[in-house]
Formats: structure tokens, C-alpha cells, sequence
């Protein structure tokens, strides 16, 4: 990993949607701890909830690094990365910083000197790659095709949230896969074993139950029904014609809003790209990783599609390494600096809180 001149410890986030990964590493990028935490998407939940969440994860990934490394003490983050989801337009941004800027100073950087607010995407990027420019896919709870061109400017395709976006992602194949069962539910389609299989990994006795899980909760269920895109390599549904159409329609999705954003850029003009491919329905069994690579190598046969080497949380930290050099930054990074000596002691006492009650 990239290294820095300033020694220290470094807080790397990668705050999605369905979870958050927090990795605490040193200057050489030598990982002292790494815990997971629930989404703290901010299009999902209310922004003072996702800060919470964030805070207490923090708090149990120095829990962690202090009893991993006792030798080691850690009073303070040289800088932090926080790749956070839902950070999709200049709206989003606005309401981000001015909740961060409102919140007493020592929770605004979540006890680091800096702390670099960017979109997740960058995050994926830089789990791939080093270098200043490229491409990444990422099909996960939500999809989004983002880049940077050699000359630094940025573009993104396919997000804006679950229900406006996401076309690409484990949750569209989710979603589409609970209206086929609602289709066969009232005759519109024939019955299938999708039905079944939904009721099954959702440990419910009946659709209307499902209906009622689905519509019942407080948010959205939006991590739960992008883990029904499991299903998509259930070996009892390999042959399912429905499956496959909805697999099918997905890669379409996703491989239009490449297309879309190596021409914004004119991506495709260029010698070679590094294309990172990130996400959990990469991950997948199935056909889904297979579909999306021919289909960016017809598109871009010099493309280099790669899978990264890292995780997003990782690649914050690659970022965090960063955090004294703003022009290897995009523009749309955004420093906090904190205004006054930095401690991680309030994280500490939260988490004992948090423990006692």
C-alpha cells in the first residue's frame, strides 16, 4: 500500500449500505484492526442514526486494535477516510458537511487531525488501484459506475438510491425478484420454485407474511431484500428462465452506466483503462462476473478489468495517506480539519457507555 512520510495511525471507513467496515492501520498501511458495523447509507436513515453507528463502530475497532496491539497507543488519527454511501449529488454533500460542521469539534473527525469525506466509490477505486485514474464498477447493496479521467475530472452513472437508481446492483435483482413472486402470488405468472425458495430464506409462512415484512419496518428493507439476490446462484434455481432474465437485465444495467461514463469522459479513447470491479454480486457463483467483463472488453477491448486487491476500507486508507497532499486528491474530496487538539478519548467513553448500559 502507499506509504506517507508522516508516521501514525490512519482510520480508514467504508460506510455502505448494507454494512460498515472500519480498518485502523499505521503509516506503512500494516492493518492493526478491522471491525464491521451496520449501513449508515444516508439515504436511508437519518444522519444523526448514521453518525451514531459510525461512532460506535470506530469505538469497537480501537477496542480492537488496543487489545490486538497492547504495545501500541493510540491517543489520536493522524488523518481519516469516510467513504460514505449516499454521497451521490452537491445535495447530498451540503447535507453531509452541515450535519458534520454542527456537531461538537471533537466528533467531527471522529478524533483524527483530518478527515477526507468522500463517495464510496472513490474508496472501491483506490482498493484496486494506486495510481490517479480509472474506472469502477460496483454492484453491491446499490450499483454506480464511477471514473476518473488522466485529467482528474470525475463522473458517476447509476446510483441515486434505491428508488430512483441502483439498477445494477444486488438490490434491483432483490426487488425484481420479489415481484416475480408477488406475479405468481396473483396468477399473473405461473408458479415457479422462486416462491418457495423466497419464503424459505426469509423464514416466512406465507406471501401476505412477506408482505407484511417488507412494509412493516421502520426504514426501508433495503439490505434485506439485496440479500435475496442470493438466490441468483442457488444451485435449485440454476435453471430458472426467470432468474436469468433478471440476472440478464441487471449486467444490462450496470454495463449501460460504464458505457455512459467512459464517454462522458472519453475513457475510450485512451490507450489502455484499469477497470476495478467491486462488490458483493462479484462475488457471486454464477454467470453475473462473466457477463459484466465481456461485456466492458466489447466496449473497451484495451480495458483491464481487475478485481481489487483490497477492500473499500483499505482503499480509504490508501486515501487517508493522502490527506496531506490535496492536489493527488479529486476535487470532490472534502477535508475537515480539526480545529482543536484531537483525542480519541471520547470515543473510548462512548463505547464503555454503550458496554454498561
Amino acid at each position: 500500500m502507499l506509504t506517507t512520510l508522516k508516521s501514525g495511525y490512519y482510520l480508514g471507513i467504508d460506510g455502505g449500505g448494507s454494512k460498515t467496515e472500519v480498518v485502523i492501520a499505521d503509516e506503512s498501511g500494516f492493518v492493526l484492526s478491522r471491525v464491521h458495523g451496520p449501513g449508515i447509507n444516508l439515504h436511508n436513515l437519518p444522519l444523526d442514526e448514521c453518525w451514531q453507528r459510525l461512532e460506535q463502530t470506530v469505538s469497537q475497532a480501537l477496542q480492537l486494535a488496543h487489545k490486538k496491539h497492547p504495545h501500541r497507543t493510540i491517543e489520536v488519527f493522524t488523518a481519516a477516510c469516510l467513504g460514505w454511501a449516499g454521497i451521490d449529488t452537491e445535495y447530498d454533500v451540503d447535507r453531509a458537511v452541515k450535519f458534520i460542521k454542527q456537531l461538537p469539534a471533537d466528533r467531527q473527525t471522529l478524533g483524527a487531525e483530518k478527515l477526507l469525506l468522500v463517495n464510496d466509490a472513490l474508496i472501491a477505486l483506490k482498493s484496486g488501484i494506486q495510481q490517479d485514474w480509472g474506472v469502477c464498477l460496483i454492484a453491491g447493496t446499490g450499483s454506480i459506475c464511477y471514473a476518473i479521467s488522466p485529467s482528474g475530472k470525475e463522473h458517476a452513472a447509476g446510483h441515486w438510491g434505491y428508488l430512483l437508481g441502483d439498477q445494477g446492483s444486488a438490490f434491483a435483482i432483490g426487488q425484481a425478484i420479489l415481484k416475480q413472486v408477488m406475479q405468481e402470488y396473483d396468477h399473473r405468472r405461473p408458479a415457479s420454485r422462486i416462491t418457495r425458495k423466497v419464503l424459505e430464506f426469509w423464514q416466512v409462512a406465507s406471501v401476505p407474511e412477506l408482505i407484511d415484512k417488507v412494509y412493516s419496518q421502520s426504514s426501508p428493507a433495503v439490505a434485506e431484500i439485496a440479500q435475496l439476490s442470493k438466490l441468483a446462484e442457488d444451485i435449485a434455481l440454476s435453471d430458472s428462465v426467470e432468474i436469468s432474465q433478471i440476472v440478464d437485465q441487471t449486467v444490462t444495467s450496470l454495463v449501460q452506466a460504464y458505457q455512459a461514463v467512459i464517454h462522458h469522459l472519453d475513457l475510450n479513447k485512451q490507450p489502455q483503462i484499469t477497470v476495478v470491479l467491486s462488490g458483493g454480486l462479484f462475488a457471486m457463483k454464477g454467470r453475473f462476473s462473466q457477463m459484466v467483463i465481456r461485456s466492458v472488453l466489447n466496449l473497451t477491448p484495451q480495458a483491464n478489468v481487475i478485481f481489487p486487491s483490497y477492500t473499500p476500507a483499505e482503499g480509504a486508507i490508501r486515501i487517508a495517506h493522502l490527506a496531506n497532499y490535496a492536489k493527488l486528491l479529486p476535487e470532490s474530496a472534502i477535508t475537515f480539519v480539526n480545529p482543536k487538539q484531537p483525542s480519541l478519548s471520547s470515543l473510548r467513553s462512548d463505547l464503555r457507555d454503550k458496554q454498561q448500559s
